[in-house]
């Protein structure tokens, strides 16, 4: 019948617009969802998403959230889908920037292509309701210092980063809100790993997650004003 032709095909709108498709030729293991740390983080994104629609429904600052280590762009479109679902459910509108930025040359290319594919779709409702999406090729994080931390009460800030520990440890030299971060590889009993995740408990409260010989960790910073966590 007709009703379950325009069913189907609502349905099938739906799932392109929940699911994430990435270049089957050009994408690399790390940013496809195959890679452990990837899946880590992808978990930890949907575990997390009780609280990330808090946050985005509660904090009356403007939010930026910064993909770093980028690669295909596989977080970027995930966290962009989840925000976009999440604002218009309740209609939120309110400022927020996402970050997507790479070193490597071929990631961003590929990430281009991918967050180009994924979000058209949703780019007419993300412009009207000040969703903003920017790529950045570059391992610098200066003009986020200059844009974002200096400005430190304007804006409520989440890291997503799936990079080896040395990066993590430059990166997370600046204050977030609420991270998640992967790109750990080893036994938390190591004394580089176990050395990190002391540093960083001195400021944030945190989740471990392990798959295989891979970590991932979660953090909320404990200066949140106990309003949500």
């Amino acid at each position: 019948s007709q009703d379950s032709v325009n069913e189907e095909e609502s349905n099938k709108q739906g799932l392109n617009q929940i699911n994430i498709f990435l270049s089957p030729i050009d994408s690399f293991s790390e940013g496809t969802g195959v890679h452990t740390s990837t899946k880590l983080m992808l978990n930890n994104i949907y575990k997390n998403l009780k609280k990330i629609e808090e946050i985005l429904i509660n904090i009356n600052k403007k939010i930026v959230v910064i993909d770093y280590g980028t690669g295909s762009g596989i977080l970027s479109i995930a966290i962009l889908k989840i925000i976009h679902y999440i604002f218009k459910h309740y209609n939120i509108k309110k400022p927020l920037y996402t970050f997507s930025i790479d070193i490597d040359f071929k990631s961003c290319i590929e990430a281009k292509k991918n967050l180009s594919y994924n979000i058209k779709n949703l780019n007419e409702y993300n412009i009207k309701n000040n969703i903003k999406n920017y790529l950045i090729c570059t391992s610098n994080m200066y003009f986020l210092n200059r844009f974002f931390f200096m400005a430190q009460d304007e804006y409520y800030k989440i890291l997503l980063a799936n990079v080896p520990i040395s990066v993590l440890k430059n990166i997370l030299n600046y204050d977030y809100n609420f991270f998640i971060i992967s790109g750990i590889k080893g036994n938390i009993n190591s004394i580089e790993i176990r050395d990190f995740y002391k540093e960083l408990s001195n400021k944030y409260e945190l989740e471990i997650n392990q798959l295989n010989n891979w970590l991932s960790l979660v953090g909320f910073n404990k200066n949140n004003n106990n309003y949500l966590f």
